[in-house]
């Protein structure tokens, strides 16, 4: 959603696999996608729109749940709940773990919470140390490998329960410490 006609416009060609609706079908004036939406696809997403205000509403009182939760946990950077002039959606909720930790101790903490029954998993990987981005960067962004490896994705979820989030924060807790 946009009220840019030009973003817009880049974006139907993107979603169009790079085609122009000015030219012929076949001709494509940049590389894009088949993301073109079946109509099923469409009418839940309408449907869903309905609810955005609930589900947004939702999302934010987790992520609020879990930074009162967190706050105790020293070793935890929660992230911010608020960025000025605008609104989080929250569709994950991600902590990294202080500068002391290093990649293999976040994964060896996500696989004592996995034992425990607790889904995390490690967050992000680097864009410019993908494959695919082999050749086009040769880029070395110390902060960005340096947070990627810190970083952990906790259960989130709309039916996520208070209940559920006391124990993830607890299990996480005694982890840290058996860590």
């Amino acid at each position: 959603m946009t009220s840019n006609p030009e973003f817009a416009d880049h974006a139907r060609r993107l979603r169009n696999q790079g085609r122009d609706p000015s030219l012929d079908w076949f001709q494509q004036t940049e590389i894009g996608y088949s993301y073109r939406l079946s109509e099923m696809n469409c009418a839940l997403g309408l449907e869903q729109l309905k609810r955005i205000e609930t589900i947004v509403e939702r999302r934010q009182a987790l992520a609020a749940l879990y930074d009162q939760k967190l706050s105790s946990i020293p070793q935890i950077v929660r992230p911010a709940l608020s960025a000025p002039g605008h609104r989080i959606s929250w569709f994950v909720y991600v902590v990294q773990l202080a500068s002391g930790f290093n990649a293999s101790e976040r994964d060896a903490l996500c696989a004592a919470l996995s034992a425990r029954g607790i889904a995390t998993a490690r967050y992000f990987a680097p864009l410019h140390l993908q494959p695919v981005a082999a050749e086009l960067s040769k880029s070395h962004l110390p902060q960005t490998e340096f947070a990627a490896d810190r970083v952990i994705a906790l259960p989130f979820f709309n039916q996520l329960t208070e209940s559920q989030i006391d124990e993830v924060c607890r299990t996480l807790k005694e982890s840290l410490k058996d860590l």
